[in-house]
């Protein structure tokens, strides 16, 4: 299974050896993580904008900066997240479950509390996957296809072909952007900002005059005339309800 972590501690000791630790648990039962540090509140803001994070681990103490303070932050960004605090303090517990964290880890920290949590997090995943989020269907001439909205980052016409781009692969479908608009999901959760691309507003990170940005695509993709109204529009909305993003 893949995970992607987000570390957030100020000392950068303390960053390198949870990633040790989260590494050898991965190699031990094959699973695959990535993980990103940050050493201050900011950084881990930032970073969970342009990366999809699963689980971030964050110290309370950040000097001026609380790391519940941070999680909120976080959670704004991102609902799915799930916030592990690490404490010196068993009382910061209380306060982590009001934030809706999903755990918090004592200090020192150890290999063995990490995994700990990790097992709990992994049997949470495994009761919950059959509660999915909203997906879209398509049934295509090559069959029927099934992709939870969240894991989808845009879809792209190609030439002859339109390809479904994910967080973990693409997918070539022989279907017209003109037939995908025909799906309700499709209208729902994509905009439309180009005459071949649709993209997940959910994943929109910033829009700059005739480009956007969406988080897990490592370059913008282009807005055309005839649709940056609509895009600045979902754009703004976005914007509204999640207070993250730049509009520019």
């Amino acid at each position: 299974m893949e995970v992607k972590f987000m570390i957030c501690d100020d000392n950068d000791t303390h960053n390198k050896i949870l990633s040790r630790y989260l590494q050898d648990y991965a190699r031990s039962h094959n699973h695959t993580f990535i993980i990103h540090s940050a050493n201050e509140p900011f950084k881990s803001i930032q970073l969970s904008t342009e990366h999809s994070v699963d689980i971030a681990l964050l110290d309370i103490d950040l000097g001026k900066f609380c790391g519940i303070d941070l999680g909120k932050r976080l959670k704004k960004i991102d609902p799915s997240i799930h916030l592990v605090y690490i404490t010196s303090f068993p009382d910061f517990a209380i306060s982590a479950i009001k934030s809706r964290a999903y755990d918090y880890v004592l200090k020192p920290i150890t290999p063995q509390k990490l995994e700990t949590m990790l097992m709990e997090y992994f049997d949470q995943k495994n009761q919950t996957s059959q509660h999915e989020g909203p997906y879209i269907i398509l049934d295509i001439p090559q069959g029927i296809i099934k992709q939870e909205i969240h894991n989808v980052l845009y879809i792209e016409k190609v030439g002859r072909h339109v390809f479904i781009h994910t967080t973990s692969e693409s997918i070539r479908l022989s279907i017209t952007i003109k037939e995908l608009l025909n799906n309700p999901s499709i209208n729902q959760y994509f905009i439309q900002c180009h005459q071949s691309i649709l993209i997940n507003a959910s994943k929109i990170v910033s829009y700059k005059k005739q480009f956007v940005r969406l988080r897990d695509v490592d370059h913008d993709l282009p807005v055309s005339r005839g649709f940056k109204q609509q895009v600045q529009s979902k754009f703004m909305n976005h914007l509204m309800e999640n207070k993250v993003g730049e509009l520019v």
